[in-house]
Formats: C-alpha cells, sequence, structure tokens
C-alpha cells in the first residue's frame, strides 16, 4: 500500500504547486494561504524537491512585483531551508530588477549561508552587466566556492565586454581564489 500511496501524493503535491502558481498574479494573498497548504502536504523528502523550491520562488518573486517587505515577510515565515532559501532568491532577482539598490541593501542583512548566497547570486545575474564593479563585490562575497566561481565568471565576461580586461584580471588576483581557479577563471577573459 505505502508504495502505491507516495505517486497519489507526490500528483497530489505537484497539482496544488500548479494551482499556487496558477493563483499567483489574480491574488498573491490567496496563493500565499495555498502554498501554505502545499507546503503542509509535502513529506520531507518531496519538501526538498525542486518543484516546491521553484513555487516557493514564483511567490516570492511575483510578492515582489508589488510589495517587496510583503515578500520579505512571507519568506521569513516559511522554515528555514530549501523552500525559504530558493524564496529569498526569487525576491532578490525580482527586486533587482527594479531596485538594485535596496535589493543590494536587503542581500547584505540576510545572514550568511546559502540563502544569502543564494540571492547574491542572482543579485550579481542582475547587476553585472550594468554595474560590473558592484557585481564583482557580490560575487566575492558568496559563501559556496562554486556558486562563488560561478558568479565570479559572470562578472568577468561583463568586464570583457566593457573591455576592462586589466581590472577584471587585477580583481581575479586580488580576490583570493585558489590557483586552479584563477587559471579557470581568466579563460574567460581570452
Amino acid at each position: 500500500y505505502y508504495r502505491y500511496d507516495y505517486p497519489r501524493r507526490r500528483r497530489a503535491a505537484a497539482a496544488l504547486g500548479a494551482l499556487v502558481q496558477t493563483s499567483l498574479q489574480a491574488n498573491p494573498q490567496q496563493a500565499q494561504d495555498l502554498y501554505a497548504k502545499f507546503a503542509a502536504s509535502l513529506d520531507p523528502e518531496a519538501a526538498a524537491t525542486a518543484d516546491n523550491k521553484g513555487v516557493a520562488r514564483s511567490v516570492a518573486a511575483t510578492l515582489t512585483e508589488n510589495d517587496p517587505q510583503q515578500a520579505i515577510v512571507w519568506a521569513g515565515s516559511l522554515p528555514p531551508g530549501g523552500a525559504q532559501n530558493e524564496a529569498y532568491a526569487g525576491i532578490a532577482e525580482k527586486w533587482a530588477g527594479y531596485d538594485p539598490a535596496t535589493a543590494s541593501e536587503w542581500v547584505g542583512s540576510l545572514p550568511a549561508g546559502e540563502g544569502r548566497d543564494l540571492a547574491a547570486d542572482k543579485l550579481v545575474a542582475s547587476i553585472a552587466r550594468d554595474d560590473p564593479d558592484s557585481a564583482w563585490a557580490w560575487a566575492t562575497s558568496i559563501g559556496d566556492a562554486a556558486k562563488r566561481r560561478e558568479a565570479a565568471a559572470r562578472v568577468l565576461q561583463a568586464w570583457k565586454g566593457y573591455g576592462k580586461i586589466d581590472q577584471a584580471r587585477t580583481a581575479l588576483a586580488a580576490a583570493g581564489f585558489s590557483a586552479d581557479d584563477v587559471k579557470e577563471l581568466s579563460r574567460k577573459l581570452e
């Protein structure tokens, strides 16, 4: 019986997740309530899935369009972990698109950890083309080594696009990356 219950629960959770996504534009408050029901229906394994995290990111991003503070409060009400981290990323991604300075202040207020790293990565992705200097500071502040390298690579490419290869090389040399990382990232400037 248990083997057959899991797929049914997973389908039900996926359907509720789709309902949350659909209601976002029409009624953000209802979407928050539906997400609470959706999240409560998940077992720990399902809560860790990309589907759940994606729904949390979408809710947060949509709330941010209308009221970033409401989105912050909502994301803060989520249990620490994957969904909350993705909600932080959704807020940063959406907010940086129309108010990067305030989004930067907010990301700077987040405690170190995966949520801040994901939010900083989204901030870097949003601002690298227009403000590579600030994006570099954010990229090198990311705690997770792999995410830091990926974010740094985006900024190096932005600097390259502006013809600021010497500045990029100087920043890369001073950033504290390992010799292997510096070698790999230097290829982005060729």
